[in-house]
Parts: structure tokens; sequence; C-alpha cells
């Protein structure tokens, strides 16, 4: 197993944990970033990928991960590409909401995060072969 598949199910892991603890902030942050580090596991694995990533002119390096694997993953499925677009865009959004914004998610907000990031990583798995 890949450390960034590791990673990834530990902040998974995490997640849930604080989101028993009712930190929910925090779980969505958890959330977030174990599909972060399943698409850095993609990107080090996929000589497509990696080149979109080399040739991305996005702003930071979650956007070149999210840039670079939506072409691959657009001829590999159009429903998993548009999927994976709406999805993570709504996580992102939940993540910038947790980490940077005045107000609280609430717990149906982490819930939110916990079953988008899971349909997330399922998506990435059957399209990657990981």
């Amino acid at each position: 197993m890949s450390n960034y598949q590791l990673k990834s199910e530990n902040s998974i892991t995490a997640g849930v944990l604080l989101q028993k603890e009712e930190k929910y902030d925090n779980s969505v942050h958890c959330f977030y970033y174990a599909c972060i580090q399943m698409m850095i596991l993609i990107k080090e694995t996929n000589p497509i990928v990696q080149r979109n990533f080399d040739r991305s002119t996005a702003l930071g390096i979650h956007q070149q991960l999210i840039t670079s694997i939506m072409p691959d993953l657009n001829a590999r499925s159009i429903v998993d590409f548009l999927q994976f677009n709406n999805e993570i865009q709504l996580l992102r959004n939940l993540r910038v909401i947790g980490d940077y914004r005045e107000i609280l998610i609430t717990a149906n907000e982490a819930i939110e995060a916990s079953l988008l990031s899971e349909n997330i990583i399922a998506l990435l798995r059957r399209n990657y072969l990981i």
C-alpha cells in the first residue's frame, strides 16, 4: 500500500473520530485532505495526470491536482467526471468554511463532507484501480 493511500485512510479515520467528538470543522478538513492525498497518489502513479499537473497553470497545489485529473477522468467516464467535478467543489467549499470562515460547520454539514469524501475516493479508486 502506498503511503499516500495510508495517509488518506488515516485522514478518514481522524475525520470520523473528530465527528464523534463534535469537532465538525476539523472533521471536514480531514475528509477533504483524504481526497487530496488520494489525488496525489494518482498523480504519482499516472503519467497522463502527472503531465497534466506539470503543465497546469492553476494556482495552488489543490487546484492543480483537481484540474490535472479532470481531463483524464473525463476520457474514462463522463458520468464520473461530472460527479467528481460537482462533489469535489462541494467538499472544497465546506472545507473553506470550516478552515477560514467565522461560522461553524454543523453536524449535518460534517456528515455531508464524510459522504462526499467517501463518494470521491470510491470514484477515484474505481477509475484508477487503487
